[in-house]
């Protein structure tokens, strides 16, 4: 079967100033293996050097590469106890396994909270009836982001050494580094992560049509954002 990204984020760390930036897995982009256009979620599927020019072909540098497997993302949520996520109304999606039944705030296991970031058919209870996202992608790469941000938070303000070590057994084989980063230079950055709470974004984009796929293009205020990661 093809191999597939579920979420492409960029953070960029300057002193005290940490930004995160979302790259919605629709954007049309050109693959560097082949030359040929496609979405940049069909680009890993060539290899993450590929992915990483891919990135870079938007102005953005990259020094590091960080991957994380499924198992291994739910095992790091559930290592910190869960993560706590505010919802305005009831929540489901039949397809990723979220079911939300009650509005308000829950602590999201491993499970939960993987159905929660891969979540592409979201859906919110107004009144009787159940409607979808109308953002689509663009409204799940906004939760991602933000459950990440509380995720990492957790992470680095966590003082319990059994959570610590949780946190440091919970990667079987899923994490991923580049050959510049080493799992303790990881640990080093998280540390120095330490409350984090970036400034978040999405790349502007608007959809197009690309044959008969549904893409996304940059959209003209695009290179104002990209700007800030170069």
């Amino acid at each position: 079967g093809s191999v597939r990204t579920d979420s492409i984020m960029v953070l960029r760390v300057e002193g005290a100033t940490k930004s995160l930036l979302s790259i919605p897995r629709d954007l049309w982009v050109t693959n560097p293996a082949n030359g040929q256009k496609s979405r940049i979620n069909a680009v890993f599927q060539s290899g993450r050097d590929q992915l990483v020019k891919a990135v870079q072909s938007l102005g953005i540098p990259v020094h590091h590469y960080v991957e994380i497997n499924f198992v291994d993302f739910a095992r790091l949520v559930d290592a910190v106890g869960g993560i706590e996520v505010d919802f305005a109304l009831p929540a489901r999606d039949r397809n990723s396994g979220l079911d939300i039944p009650t509005a308000g705030t829950h602590r999201l296991s491993g499970t939960q909270g993987l159905a929660y970031v891969r979540s592409r058919h979201y859906e919110e209870l107004k009144g009787t009836k159940w409607v979808e996202d109308p953002l689509s992608d663009l409204g799940r790469v906004a939760r991602q982001r933000t459950f990440l941000s509380k995720l990492l938070d957790s992470i680095t303000n966590a003082r319990n050494p059994l959570t610590l070590l949780r946190v440091a057994g919970s990667f079987g084989g899923g994490l991923k580094l580049d050959s510049r980063l080493s799992y303790f230079d990881a640990l080093g950055l998280a540390w120095k992560m330490r409350s984090f709470n970036p400034t978040s974004t999405t790349i502007p984009t608007r959809p197009t049509r690309a044959g008969s796929a549904e893409v996304l293009v940059l959209a003209p205020d695009a290179q104002g954002v990209l700007s800030q990661f170069g």
